[in-house]
């Protein structure tokens, strides 16, 4: 039944909320997916809040994220007891801003890199799923930012030009050692360009690197 709802629907459901007397005092923080709507409600408590995903119809490609903002774009010329949260994606690298009213950024690149920055949730994660780097989970930490950080500046390089690049699939294959996280440059693009037919050019290793050099802060930038 969700891959039939989009934006409109949520907008309607706003409106006829709000016209209902036991209803108008609800407040609403909408969001981009699933996964959002069940951190945001674990983190916002209130009777009268409510922390809703705006849907995206049958086409997922693009994410929840333009659905999200059309939504917010009319609700916000209706009323004022609808926030919106979205992930910051690459707007923080390109100093960018958001520009709907009332449409409020993550601190880093998403939701997922500001609980990795936290070190008591990313310690209870790694005591959870990997004890034995409980000791060392800051070492550990690390490790997975320089490792992702090369396929990130890809995700930024194709996001800034729209190269067309396809990264469903792309796991622990572009390893070289998934034990030390090491990521094999190589092997990864060639993945990403095998499950890319439409891509609008040929990425190299060295404009990736020469991006790498002039970032410091990888919560900010990366996946």
């Amino acid at each position: 039944m969700q891959q039939y709802l989009d934006e409109n629907d949520k907008i309607i459901e706003i409106r006829l909320e709000l016209r209902h007397p036991a209803r108008k005092k609800l407040f609403w923080i909408l969001v981009e997916g699933e996964t959002d709507q069940r951190l945001y409600a674990k983190l916002i408590d209130g009777s009268n809040t409510r922390v809703e995903r705006v849907y995206c119809g049958k086409n997922e490609e693009g994410g929840g994220l333009e659905p999200l903002r059309h939504a917010m774009s009319i609700l916000r010329q209706e009323t004022d007891r609808v926030i919106g949260i979205r992930d910051a994606d690459f707007l923080h690298l390109n100093k960018q801003q958001e520009t709907i009213d009332c449409l409020f950024l993550t601190d880093f690149h998403d939701a997922e890199l500001m609980m990795l920055s936290c070190d008591t949730t990313f310690e209870s994660v790694v005591s959870e799923y990997l004890k034995s780097r409980r000791v060392d989970f800051d070492v550990l930490r690390r490790q997975i930012l320089d490792s992702i950080a090369f396929l990130g500046v890809i995700r930024w390089l194709n996001d800034s030009e729209s190269l067309e690049l396809n990264f469903k699939g792309i796991g622990f294959a572009v390893f070289s050692d998934s034990d030390s996280l090491c990521l094999d440059k190589h092997r990864c693009i060639q993945e990403i360009e095998n499950r890319s037919p439409n891509k609008k050019r040929v990425i190299q290793i060295s404009e990736i690197d020469s991006k790498l050099a002039g970032i410091s802060d990888c919560y900010t930038a990366f996946l």
